[in-house]
């Protein structure tokens, strides 16, 4: 989604939903349920990534600074050089 900024993968940063051990026996009766997880697809996490400078053209965290005209702007934390913004 280049519009929103966003990445969409299937099967990358599914929920899981943990359920608690219930009360209930087995159709046996020898022994508890033992508690368990479920992956939940309706539910998605977030995908962490990094930014391509386009100086250095390595993935790099990005800080920011104040420039001589007082405004603030993105820079690489690696050569340290301005990023564009988006």
């Amino acid at each position: 989604m280049p519009l929103e900024g966003r990445v969409m993968v299937d099967g990358v940063a599914l929920a899981k939903k943990h359920s608690r051990t219930g009360a209930q026996r087995t159709r046996t009766g020898q022994q508890l349920q033992q508690g368990r997880h479920h992956r939940r697809g309706d539910v998605r996490g977030h995908l962490q990534r990094q930014l391509i400078c386009p100086s250095c053209h390595e993935p790099t965290r990005v800080g920011h600074r104040l420039n001589a005209d007082g405004v603030k702007v993105r820079v690489c934390r690696k050569c340290d050089s301005e990023l564009p913004d988006g």
